[in-house]
C-alpha cells in the first residue's frame, strides 16, 4: 500500500507539471508583457503574482520567470518582490482545491473537455491536467487510509513533536520533490486520516514553503547579482515568515478560528494565513522603495 501511496504522489506532481506546461507556452509571454507594462503599480503586480500562480499552479515557475525578468533588467528588484509575494499567496489555491471532494468535480471537467473537443475540435489539455489532479487526490486519500493502522508509520509520526525537526524534514522532502503543493496535499490527507495532528501539519507546511525556494536558487545563482538577490529574498521571505508565524500562533488561537471547518480546509486556511501574514510584514518596508 505504501507503493500505491508513492505512485499517487507521483501522479499528483505530474498533474501539476502537466497543467503548468500546457498553460506556460502562450500564457508566460502574455504575463511578461503585462508585468513589464504595469511595473509602476505594485499593488497590481501583487495581484498578477496571485492570479498567475493560481492559474499556473506553480509558484516556482512564476518566481523563476520573475528572476529572469530582473536579470534582463525588464523590471526593478523591488517590483519583483511584490510579484514574488503574490506568487506565495497564489500557491495557496492548490490546498483549497485538494480540500474539496475531487470526484464531485471530476465528471464536470471530463464532460467539459469532450464538449469542447466535439463542438470546436480543440483539445484543451489543461482540463485533462485538472482531471488528472483530481484523480490523484482521490488515490492519495484511498492509499493513506490503510497506513493509519501501520505501526511503522505511527512510529515515525508519533515522534514528530519537535517543530524544528518537522520544518527540516518537510523542507528536505520539498526540496527533493520540487512540489510544495504535493507535500501540502499529503499533509491534508495524513491529518484527515489521523496519522498526524494539525500542529505537525502546520509545522510541515511552513517547511514546504522553505523547501520550494530551491528552484529559485538554481535559477538565480546562474544570473547577475540582481538575480541572486531575488533568489535570496525568496528564501529569506519564507524563513522570516516561519519565525513570525511561530510567534503569531502562540499569541492567536488559530486552531480555534478554523476549527469549524473540515480538517483539510483547516490546513488550507492556515496556509493562506501564513502567507498573508508574511506579505503584510514586508509591504510597509518595500512599497515606496525604487
Amino acid at each position: 500500500m505504501f507503493l500505491f501511496f508513492i505512485l499517487s504522489l507521483v501522479l499528483f506532481i505530474l498533474s501539476i507539471d502537466f497543467i503548468s506546461k500546457n498553460i506556460n507556452n502562450r500564457f508566460s509571454e502574455l504575463i511578461q508583457i503585462y508585468i513589464i507594462k504595469l511595473h509602476h503599480n505594485r499593488i497590481l503586480l501583487l495581484l498578477i503574482g496571485i492570479f498567475t500562480t493560481m492559474i499556473l499552479q506553480s509558484s516556482s515557475l512564476l518566481i523563476s520567470l520573475i528572476i529572469i525578468l530582473v536579470d534582463h533588467k525588464k523590471i526593478s528588484f523591488y517590483d519583483s518582490l511584490f510579484l514574488m509575494m503574490g506568487a506565495n499567496i497564489g500557491t495557496c489555491s492548490t490546498a483549497f482545491i485538494t480540500s474539496l471532494n475531487p470526484l464531485f468535480f471530476l465528471f464536470f471537467f471530463f464532460l467539459l473537455y469532450f464538449l469542447i473537443y466535439f463542438l470546436f475540435k480543440k483539445k484543451v489539455k489543461v482540463l485533462l491536467g485538472i482531471a488528472m489532479l483530481l484523480i490523484s487526490i482521490s488515490l492519495l486519500d484511498f492509499s493513506v487510509q490503510p497506513l493509519n493502522h501501520s505501526p511503522f508509520f505511527h512510529q515515525i509520526f508519533c515522534n514528530m513533536h519537535s517543530t524544528l525537526f518537522n520544518l527540516f524534514i518537510s523542507s528536505l522532502i520539498t526540496g527533493i520533490t520540487q512540489s510544495s503543493s504535493a507535500i501540502i496535499a499529503t499533509l491534508q490527507t495524513f491529518t484527515a486520516n489521523n496519522i498526524i495532528n494539525i500542529k505537525t501539519a502546520t509545522d510541515m507546511l511552513m517547511g514546504a514553503n522553505i523547501g520550494t525556494c530551491i528552484t529559485a536558487f538554481i535559477v538565480g545563482m546562474r544570473g547577475t547579482d540582481l538575480a541572486k538577490k531575488c533568489a535570496k529574498f525568496n528564501f529569506v521571505f519564507n524563513l522570516v515568515g516561519v519565525g513570525a508565524f511561530l510567534i503569531f500562533r502562540e499569541i492567536i488561537p488559530i486552531y480555534r478560528l478554523v476549527n469549524e471547518f473540515h480538517v483539510k480546509l483547516q490546513i488550507a486556511y492556515i496556509h493562506l494565513l501564513f502567507n498573508l501574514l508574511n506579505v503584510l510584514i514586508y509591504i510597509p518596508f518595500f512599497y515606496k522603495k525604487k
